[in-house]
């Protein structure tokens, strides 16, 4: 059944489940909130390692998946299992394609990375064996150079050699193209055990599949595609940004959310990071954003984010700070708005020491990737503060990776540090506002004292 996340969740509510649900689409934001949505009714008590397990869709198989639903549940109560980016449901000339950053890829998650490479090769007839020792320079180099074109890989001599060495010493070969998906089509056609639900989240989908034609008419489709028509998407933005800032207690005008999706473009992740923007503008006290305000605040699309500034303040980066803080002062966004961004990530950063401090997480080792932190620590996170927490602009109710970006950040800082940064700010504002030397100046200084070199 093919139908909308508002739908979807009134049957939820009134106990009509699934067994699984299909989220796909471009709009990963969107997809991102309505998975959120489902998780917040299924588990009202909050996700935990017993009855919530996530999987990484490119580098988990099918046995996987199929092991973690068919595993009776430790608790009573509902068992979710979620597999998020499948490309289980993508057509061949999608799914066997490269990932534009193979290399960060490769480093950041290597189970994707590898997992891509072996769907690669399943898709041309060749297994790891036949590229083992020097066994890949039997390919000609234009062949190489035409698999990873468009990807970050610049030179394969120096990338193969290792990731078959991996694969090789992990017993690791390639998929036959519909393998996997054939494996899963029983399981969801004869429907899974009671109580267990599963969620897979896909950027790309093939409707031909037999795997989608199975899973539409046993569970529900949710389709988070960007309307081919840039007039009807434009619409559909108008109303969810209208709908996004209400339940943050905002109005926009009609002139100001024309406008405001004109510089940000049809993508509603770029809407929303504007929108967050002139939240920050506002400030406290005013519920209602003019045009007069977009036109202050909102850069556009291309001109960069800016957040970045809070990027780069998190990661101690003197020369991308300055840098970053430049390109926004040439933009002409006001000095007060960059101050404000500044300011947000000080006070996120306090909170990820008092996080840490409190035992509510572990410090952010080198051990702790994002995918751990994701399906182990920001659950537990969520069980712990977020119910008690109810002022949006804390740090714990933001996006995951923005908490997991901040914690990560905040071992480069002191407590010492930190307290001396808000003093800073303190002093940087009421400059500001007293007109009391260059806004520039009084700026790069702020993120000279953020980096350490003006501190120490």
């Amino acid at each position: 059944m093919v139908g909308t996340i508002d739908k979807l969740i009134q049957s939820l509510k009134e106990g009509r489940v699934c067994s699984c649900y299909l989220l796909y689409g471009d709009e990963t934001f969107l997809i991102e909130e309505a998975l959120q949505k489902i998780l917040q009714t299924l588990l009202p008590d909050g996700p935990n390692d017993l009855n919530c397990f996530r999987l990484d869709g490119g580098s988990a198989s099918v046995a996987e998946i199929l092991e973690a639903v068919r595993t009776p549940s430790l608790i009573p109560g509902k068992k979710v299992v979620i597999v998020k980016n499948t490309d289980l449901f993508a057509s061949s000339s999608v799914k066997f394609r490269l990932p534009e950053n193979f290399l960060e890829t490769l480093s950041e998650n290597p189970g994707a990375a590898v997992r891509s490479f072996l769907d690669m090769l399943g898709a041309r007839g060749w297994s790891i064996n036949d590229l083992a020792g020097e066994g890949w320079r039997g390919i000609s180099e234009d062949e190489w150079e035409r698999i990873f074109k468009g990807t970050d890989v610049t030179d394969v001599s120096e990338v193969l050699p290792g990731v078959i060495d991996h694969c090789i010493e992990r017993g690791m070969e390639g998929r036959s193209p519909g393998d996997d998906a054939a494996q899963l089509e029983p399981a969801i056609s004869g429907g899974l055990p009671h109580d267990h639900v599963l969620i897979l989240t896909a950027h790309d989908v093939d409707k031909r599949k037999k795997l989608y034609k199975i899973l539409s008419e046993k569970g529900v489709v949710l389709n988070f595609e960007r309307n081919k028509s840039d007039a009807r998407q434009r619409g559909i933005l108008a109303v969810r940004m209208k709908e996004y800032l209400a339940e943050r207690g905002v109005k926009i005008t009609t002139e100001a959310l024309e406008l405001l999706i004109e510089r940000s473009g049809l993508d509603f992740g770029d809407v929303v990071g504007e929108g967050e923007k002139l939240l920050i503008y506002l400030g406290e006290g005013r519920n209602r954003i003019d045009l007069k305000d977009v036109e202050e605040v909102a850069s556009g699309t291309g001109e960069g984010r800016i957040f970045e500034l809070a990027d780069a303040l998190v990661e101690k980066d003197l020369e991308k700070g300055l840098k970053v803080l430049k390109r926004f002062m040439d933009q002409g966004i006001q000095p007060l708005i960059l101050l404000s961004v500044i300011a947000r990530a000080v006070r996120f950063l306090l909170q990820a020491k008092f996080l840490v401090h409190s035992g509510h997480i572990p410090p952010a080792g080198a051990s702790l990737t994002y995918r751990r932190f994701q399906d182990g620590v920001y659950p537990e996170l969520v069980k712990k503060i977020a119910k008690g927490a109810k002022d949006k602009a804390d740090l714990w109710n933001g996006h995951p990776y923005v908490i997991y970006k901040t914690i990560k950040g905040a071992e480069r800082f002191s407590r010492a540090e930190l307290v001396h940064l808000v003093d800073a700010l303190v002093e940087t504002d009421i400059a500001l506002k007293s007109s009391g030397g260059d806004p520039g100046v009084l700026l790069e200084r702020l993120i000279w004292e953020a980096s350490g070199t003006a501190a120490t």
